[in-house]
């Protein structure tokens, strides 16, 4: 089971589409995963066996990102985080990158909040999972 980006208390409109671009290459990988529903990642670890319970879920993947980018510069970088938990709210493994990304211009801040934040997903998935890795 994914968590997806997005929690209750945080208003962020690209969360979802981040949600969804680790989701596709999750699968990409071979593994089958689901998004469960918004929850404050710190909840995540106590939760563990209801979240599987209620997902049918075998671990639960808690992502975290966190992007700055230079209004000058135009410049983007991802420090994107993935946590493996078991159902007993144990942590089974650990995943994590950085990516930058530069454009000429800032014409769509939102799509180069998530462009940045894809190109840290495949190197973190690969710490995760190494035996998926190609």
């Amino acid at each position: 089971m994914l968590v997806p980006f997005e929690e209750p208390t945080i208003a962020d409109p690209r969360s979802a589409d981040m949600t969804h671009s680790l989701l596709v290459q999750l699968q990409a990988q071979k593994l089958d995963v689901k998004v469960g529903s918004p929850i404050d990642h710190y909840s995540a670890v106590s939760s563990a066996s209801q979240l599987c319970t209620a997902n049918a879920a075998q671990a639960i993947i808690v992502p975290d990102v966190r992007i700055e980018q230079s209004a000058v510069t135009a410049r983007s970088h991802a420090s994107l985080h993935l946590e493996l938990l078991s159902c007993t709210g144990s942590v089974l493994g650990h995943g994590a990158a950085e990516a930058d990304m530069g454009q000429p211009t800032m014409v769509n801040f939102g799509a180069a909040v998530v462009a940045v934040s894809e190109r840290a997903m495949t190197p973190a998935i690969e710490q995760l999972f190494p035996s998926k890795a190609k």
